[in-house]
C-alpha cells in the first residue's frame, strides 16, 4: 500500500457525497503524471475525458435489477489502461466506506451493457472511436476490466468480499460474444487514501 496524501487536485473537490469526493480521488491519481500512484497499480490509466472533464458513460439500467429504468445510470469512472494494441477499458464502481451493496453484480451489468453497445453495428464505432477515444472502430475482441473499489475495515470481511466476487465469477459468464470481462477488486483505506488491486 501506498499514501497518497498531499496531491494537489487537478479537478475541484467541491463535492457533496462521500462517493463522489472518493471518486474525484481516484481521477486525480489517475491524471497524476508521475506513474507511481498506488505502487503503480493504476499506472498507465486514462480516464475518459470530454471537454478536459471526466465523462461518466450513461447506461440507462438499473444496476440493482439489471433492467432498464427511467433515470441516468453512470459508469463511475471509464478509462482506458495500457497503450498501443493492448490497451484495454476499465470500468470502475466506487462504493463509500463499510459499503458494498450490489457493487459486484453493478459493475458486471455495466460491463456487459457497454458491450453490448459496442457491438451495436451503426453506433457501436462511434463510441469507440470517438468517445472512447481509442481511434479505431471495434476490434473484433474486446477485453473490458471491471474494477469494484470498496473500502472494508477488517481483513476478514475483506477475505468474505473476495470470496463473494469468486463465488460471482464461477457462476456467471465473463465472455460476451467473443468479448471478455476481467474483475479485480481495489481496497482503499479513505483516511490516507492508500488502495490495493486484487485480480
Amino acid at each position: 500500500m501506498v499514501s497518497i496524501k498531499g496531491l494537489s487536485f487537478l479537478y475541484p473537490c467541491t463535492v457533496k457525497s462521500e462517493e463522489h469526493h472518493i471518486e474525484s480521488v481516484f481521477l486525480n491519481h489517475m491524471k497524476d503524471p508521475t506513474g507511481n500512484k498506488f505502487h503503480g497499480t493504476l499506472r498507465g490509466i486514462q480516464p475518459v475525458l470530454l471537454e478536459g472533464f471526466p465523462f461518466q458513460f450513461p447506461l440507462p439500467i438499473s444496476g440493482n435489477s439489471g433492467g432498464p429504468k427511467p433515470g441516468n445510470g453512470n459508469i463511475d469512472i471509464l478509462s482506458r489502461r495500457g497503450l498501443g494494441k493492448g490497451t484495454k477499458i476499465s470500468i470502475w464502481e466506487l462504493k463509500r466506506p463499510k459499503t458494498t451493496g450490489h457493487a459486484i453484480e453493478q459493475a458486471y451489468i455495466y460491463a456487459v451493457t457497454l458491450l453490448k453497445m459496442l457491438r451495436t453495428p451503426k453506433t457501436g464505432h462511434i463510441w469507440y472511436r470517438d468517445i472512447i477515444g481509442f481511434g479505431t472502430d471495434v476490434p473484433d475482441r474486446l477485453t473490458v476490466e471491471c474494477v469494484v473499489a470498496v473500502s472494508i475495515a477488517t481483513q476478514k470481511n475483506r477475505d468474505v468480499f473476495e470470496e463473494k466476487l469468486k463465488t460471482f465469477k464461477e457462476n456467471n459468464s465473463l465472455l460476451v460474444g467473443g468479448d471478455t470481462i476481467n474483475f479485480f477488486i481495489a481496497h482503499y483505506e479513505k483516511d490516507s487514501m492508500a488502495v490495493t488491486l486484487v485480480g
